[in-house]
């Protein structure tokens, strides 16, 4: 039995090899992500002014309960996916907000990520790899308890700890017995059950039962030994301010596909600038990585794909459909752009599936394969 009691998770002998290492190497599992404050009356024309209202009063209550308590973000990376993506933005406003909150990144070795992705696809429902056994629960619980060890060092009996996904499920028993609040926050599900779902959630159940509330992003994902009165639902947070998210004039957009050598024979004659998710500006400056014999002009309609490179996303599918139905009869490019494939730390597979997406054009007729590009940020 693994020991609940501050600072330790570990089996005794475990554990004193853990923080033997610790002491030795000075190697810490767990590091703090410095985010930059977001101006948070930035939302008052986008929310309007009633609800902006409520938002500040609503802070103002929260930071004033909270008294010298801490919010703590728990998650598996700092950069790539949309937890990250969405914590940089968040944590900021809440900073700018004067709620004291912090945003930490627990480390896995390999096979811990592994562990993590097998589960992320069966709760998904895809059935690859099999059922996780004994091995892989204790694996996944001695990486978690090392992690585990480092955060108690740093929280507080009251303080609350939000824990972000599968990776993160195995922190909730040490940090909950040790006086936290403890919230699970769940960012994936599927409206369905099937016995690959059955099996992950039936592998994280032990580790999420000392979480006082659950997050889900909708009601349907929620398993059904979740009690009710715990569960909140949040669909999934958008910033307003996101590059991804703001208007191009087309000039623009010709400039930035010209730089990153996208469009066949364009030259990158106008601006590449765009605003950051902090306001500041950005310019696009250097070229891709693409893989495709072929070059849409900037004339020809296109078939765009943004993601990472994931079974889930099923680039490959994509490719296949345009192969068959658009290419056949139609004209235009598909694209297929996604993240460098060591980009995004908690994810083993991405470089097998780009490898797999760059066999699967290979093998592509000729005439389908000229017309489709994958695009990729080039090494720096």
């Amino acid at each position: 039995m693994l020991a609940l009691q501050r600072g330790v998770l570990l089996s005794g002998a475990v554990a004193t090899n853990v923080n033997s290492l610790r002491r030795e190497t000075k190697v810490s599992l767990v590091r703090s992500v410095k985010v930059a404050g977001h101006p948070v009356d930035r939302l008052e024309p986008v929310i309007g002014g009633a609800r902006y209202a409520r938002l500040v009063r609503v802070a103002d209550e929260l930071r004033e309960q909270l008294a010298d308590r801490i919010i703590w973000n728990v998650s598996s990376t700092a950069v790539g996916g949309g937890v990250a993506e969405m914590l940089q933005v968040l944590v900021g406003y809440v900073q700018d907000l004067g709620i004291p909150i912090r945003w930490m990144v627990i480390t896995g070795d390999a096979e811990f990520f592994v562990i993590t992705k097998r589960l992320h696809n069966q709760i998904h429902g895809q059935a690859a790899g099999g059922p996780l056994g004994g091995r892989d629960a204790g694996h996944y619980a001695r990486m978690l308890a090392a992690n585990a060890a480092e955060l108690l060092d740093q929280t507080r009996p009251g303080d609350l700890v939000l824990l972000h996904d599968p990776q993160t499920a195995g922190l909730a028993a040490a940090l909950a017995s040790a006086g936290a609040r403890v919230a699970w926050r769940s960012h994936i599900g599927v409206d369905w059950e099937d016995d690959a779902t059955r099996a992950a959630w039936d592998f994280l159940r032990p580790y999420l039962a000392a979480a006082d509330r659950y997050v889900f992003s909708r009601r349907q994902y929620v398993p059904s030994w979740v009690p009710s009165q715990k569960v909140h639902v949040i669909p999934p947070s958008i910033d307003p301010f996101s590059p991804k998210n703001q208007d191009l004039e087309a000039g623009t957009v010709r400039a930035i596909l010209a730089t990153m050598g996208v469009l066949e024979g364009a030259v990158p004659d106008g601006r590449t600038s765009f605003r950051r998710s902090d306001g500041g500006p950005g310019v696009v400056t250097r070229p891709a990585q693409i893989t495709g014999e072929g070059r849409p002009s900037s004339a020809d309609p296109l078939v765009v794909q943004v993601s990472r490179w994931d079974r889930l996303k099923d680039m490959s599918g994509v490719m296949a459909g345009f192969a068959d139905y658009v290419a056949p009869g139609g004209s235009g490019y598909l694209v297929l752009a996604g993240p460098a494939v060591t980009g995004v730390a908690d994810d083993p597979e991405g470089a097998a599936v780009f490898g797999e997406c760059l066999l699967a054009w290979r093998d592509l007729p000729a005439a389908a394969r000229a017309r489709v590009v994958l695009v990729y940020p080039a090494a720096r």
